[in-house]
């Protein structure tokens, strides 16, 4: 039997003392498992380390956008949001934490999110990012500077200055906060 590799981390549910586990390769094909109760007794800090998945398709398609702004706020800083498209949104997160370091794949249709002074003003936190664009087109602002992303390409931004994240189409990127 050959290697499955997996291009999507592991998505994980809880069932009284037993966890199942959904794994998908590249040819998208399905495989689930169960893991033994041990795993399902895991310290929280073994928990944290694990990939967790958050996607709109969990809540009802009217609320998918205010659960978004949920999302983003909750994995990395305060922010708005705003939809770019008329169809309905969609968008997921997967993200893991490697000590103090967060790495987040993050796919969604076009939007627009902001980080302004009001905002900074209510946090304590403060986080270098790093975007890497792995689909579609982007445009990171900050300090009166433009960045024009395509795939396979990286910006910096600082969460302590107000910033601009801009996608005009669907995209993919792989966020690095630390």
């Amino acid at each position: 039997r050959g290697r499955v590799h997996r291009s999507e981390p592991v998505r994980l549910r809880r069932h009284r003392a037993v966890v199942d586990a959904v794994d998908q390769d590249v040819l998208g094909r399905t495989t689930r498992h169960r893991f033994a109760p041990s795993v399902a007794l895991m310290s929280a800090e073994q928990l944290s380390s694990l990939p967790s998945v958050m996607s709109t398709t969990d809540v009802p398609r009217r609320d998918a956008f205010a659960y978004w702004q949920d999302l983003i706020c909750a994995t990395f800083v305060r922010l708005t949001a705003q939809p770019r498209g008329e169809g309905p949104f969609h968008g997921q997160i997967e993200h893991v934490s490697c000590g103090v370091v967060g790495l987040s794949r993050v796919t969604a249709v076009s939007q627009t999110v902001r980080r302004t002074r009001s905002l900074i003003a209510r946090d304590d936190e403060e986080f270098l990012l790093a975007s890497v664009l792995l689909e579609g087109r982007g445009r990171v602002e900050q300090d009166g500077r433009v960045a024009e992303l395509s795939a396979g390409a990286m910006a910096f931004y600082d969460s302590a200055r107000p910033y601009s994240l801009q996608s005009d189409e669907p995209s993919c990127q792989l966020v690095v906060q630390v």
